[in-house]
């Protein structure tokens, strides 16, 4: 019994020893110091987690702040080339009405032309000049290049029917370019739900269902100022009809996350939204019971025209106070 008590003994002293070595400078260092310079290194030494501590918080918050600043410049490059979808659009179905007969349209399709330039023109600058990657600005100058072959006096060797599909893969192109951006620009990382929504909304779906929009549109028109359908033609407006109904339904299903998330920044934007649902409904209903529904189109094609450009304006709309909103919540951040 006595060995392991002289064992435990030994050990405490062993202990307290290599204790006392290790703080002996430390202690000898106090021992040389007057009471205010103890006093003044013991709080040095307190403050130093604390230091640390927010220096790690400056480092985090620094890198949302980042974040933050590079998404808003990607919104704004965002805005600069969206309009070429929109001129696009239009472009599309004003050169289908055209094509088909309507040689009033044409002094119209050079008027688009000449605010597709300019557009263009900003929009390179925009691209060219920042920080994203060769392959984005290598693809957006292609697109760049490539819109000459869509211009008026290129587009009668085209017809009507190759025209809309040039088109629309023209559009769909900068959509693409718009995406990388988003990418680029972190825009769709954004880790809070009400400003991740409405993101999609204002950089993906108020587009999407623009496009379709606009597709259905030029299609619309081209058969109302023709007159008649054809069996393809039937069944592009029809199944463009059905593709609204999910555009829209997308635009809704984001904005009631918003709804759930953020009941102020909702209650701004419903206003929008209900318009916009409006006014879609009402360019539907006129497709089904005066374009689809009936033997021959019972709607001329310049007032099928205008009324798919007042939903898409009603889309619009909603779009650019979407994009003011988004910009107003990141720069909480």
């Amino acid at each position: 019994p006595t060995i392991p008590l002289i064992l435990s003994i030994l050990t405490r002293v062993f202990r307290e020893d290599t204790t006392m070595s290790l703080l002996q400078p430390g202690v000898d260092l106090l021992n040389r110091l007057s009471f205010a310079r103890k006093f003044q290194l013991i709080l040095a030494i307190l403050l130093l987690p604390l230091l640390y501590g927010g220096f790690i918080i400056y480092q985090d918050e620094s890198k949302l702040v980042d974040v933050a600043d590079r998404q808003l410049y990607g919104m704004s490059i965002v805005e600069v080339v969206h309009p070429l979808r929109i001129y696009g659009a239009q472009h599309r179905g004003t050169s289908a009405q055209w094509l088909v007969g309507n040689e009033g349209a044409l002094d119209k399709v050079k008027n688009i032309e000449t605010k597709m330039a300019s557009a263009l023109s900003k929009a390179k600058a925009a691209i060219l000049s920042n920080g994203y990657s060769n392959q984005t600005k290598d693809r957006f100058t292609s697109y760049v290049s490539s819109w000459g072959n869509l211009t008026a006096d290129k587009l009668r060797s085209l017809g009507s029917a190759q025209s809309f599909v040039q088109h629309t893969e023209w559009i769909k192109g900068i959509s693409q370019i718009i995406d990388s951006v988003a990418g680029e620009s972190r825009l769709v990382l954004d880790a809070n739900v009400d400003s991740y929504m409405l993101m999609q909304m204002v950089v993906y779906d108020l587009p999407a269902l623009q496009e379709i929009l606009g597709q259905i549109r030029g299609r619309g028109a081209a058969v109302a100022t023709k007159g008649s359908f054809d069996p393809d033609s039937f069944i592009a407006v029809s199944t463009l009809y059905d593709g609204v109904d999910v555009a829209q339904a997308e635009m809704n299903k984001h904005y009631t996350y918003i709804e759930r998330h953020n009941a102020d920044m909702a209650r701004i934007l419903k206003g929008s939204v209900e318009t916009a649902n409006i006014a879609v409904k009402n360019f539907k209903d006129l497709t089904k019971q005066q374009l689809l529904d009936p033997d021959t189109p019972q709607v001329s094609g310049s007032l099928y025209f205008s009324a798919g450009t007042e939903a898409i304006a009603a889309v619009a709309k909603f779009y650019e106070l979407g994009v003011k909103k988004y910009y107003v919540r990141l720069n909480q951040y």
